[in-house]
């Protein structure tokens, strides 16, 4: 019997119960035939002498089978028994099941157009695909700079400002840190006009210096609109145009400024119950933009990890048994 199993059904509500119900009716009932309580029981003409003790073995049986076959459904169920061996992580290319068709799209969405909205239901994966599919992808080439832009920080203007200037500096290499004359991190606690200036002046040099044109990526878009859900609104209550959002924030200026000018391309990433808000940043018109809606991945391609999952480890298995059948019937 798996010790570490018994250790865990004893940990549930039902082996728990049953374990004291059947312990306290053992010692009853070996009580019970110690003192002679059964003899009204067995209480027939002439029974004999062992009557009230077998009266008592019978009952410790069928707790214990009763115990036994509580355990046994609980051992049988399906359960994972090593979590990590299907957690999906952004940034490992093997969480790109079934994607490589979406993955070549959006490659060439951000090559040929210069302003790329891309949405998809909660949990289907965009940032994965971007973190792992695009970005490894593209630096790769000589082409277009991936720099990705998450965490937003708390300030409507000062936030993506400071976290690209940072994502731009980890985006390049050490040795084109060299070619760039970029010998220490960027500071930023500068003011906002000095934020405003380093960006355009890195941007720039990307583009001078290294002869790559810089690809923004704002992914969990969503997350920073809704944290500055009043600042993307008109007064009458309808979502900012792209002229006015460029006017009420300097980074966004930065932004809009770069793609009208052919210098920069963006990437812009949302959830879909939050894509009319990607109307805030339409800066260019339909020519140089690209609409993609991420669908969720076909259960087939799930088969095959599980499969292989279940038999990596013959003394460490994954998944329990009962899986296994609910695959076969898939």
């Amino acid at each position: 019997m798996n010790s570490k199993r018994v250790r865990e059904w004893l940990g549930t509500a039902n082996g728990l119960v049953k374990s004291v119900v059947a312990l306290v009716g053992v010692l009853a009932t070996i009580f019970a035939a110690t003192t002679k309580a059964f003899e009204p029981v067995v209480d027939v003409p002439m029974a004999p002498s062992w009557a009230s003790p077998a009266v008592a073995v019978i009952l410790i049986a069928l707790l214990g089978l009763w115990l036994e076959r509580s355990f046994r459904r609980f051992a049988q169920a399906s359960r994972l028994e090593r979590p990590d061996a299907f957690r999906l992580r952004p940034t490992n290319p093997a969480s790109l099941m079934g994607r490589n068709e979406d993955l070549v799209r959006l490659i060439t969405c951000v090559k040929h157009k210069r302003l790329v909205l891309m949405d998809g239901e909660s949990g289907c994966g965009k940032s994965a695909l971007v973190s792992a599919g695009l970005v490894p992808s593209l630096r790769q080439s000589d082409g277009l700079l991936p720099i990705a832009i998450r965490d937003w920080g708390d300030d409507w203007v000062r936030g993506p400002l400071s976290a690209a200037v940072e994502a731009i500096f980890h985006a390049v290499s050490q040795t084109e840190r060299d070619r760039l004359a970029w010998t220490s991190s960027p500071d930023l606690a500068a003011d906002t006009d000095a934020l405003v200036a380093d960006l355009d002046a890195r941007l720039k040099a990307v583009v001078g210096t290294l002869g790559r044109r810089p690809l923004l990526i704002a992914d969990q878009f969503d997350d920073y609109r809704a944290r500055h859900y009043d600042q993307f609104l008109a007064q009458d209550g309808t979502w900012l145009g792209a002229t006015a959002l460029a006017r009420a924030n300097r980074f966004w200026e930065l932004v809009s400024a770069g793609l009208s000018e052919g210098r920069l391309h963006l990437l812009v990433v949302t959830r879909a119950d939050t894509a009319a808000g990607l109307a805030c940043v339409r800066f260019l018109g339909e020519d140089q933009t690209a609409v993609l809606t991420l669908p969720r991945v076909e259960i087939e391609y799930l088969r095959p990890r599980t499969m292989r999952s279940r038999r990596s480890s013959a003394t460490q298995p994954v998944v329990g048994t009962i899986c296994a059948k609910v695959w076969s019937a898939i």
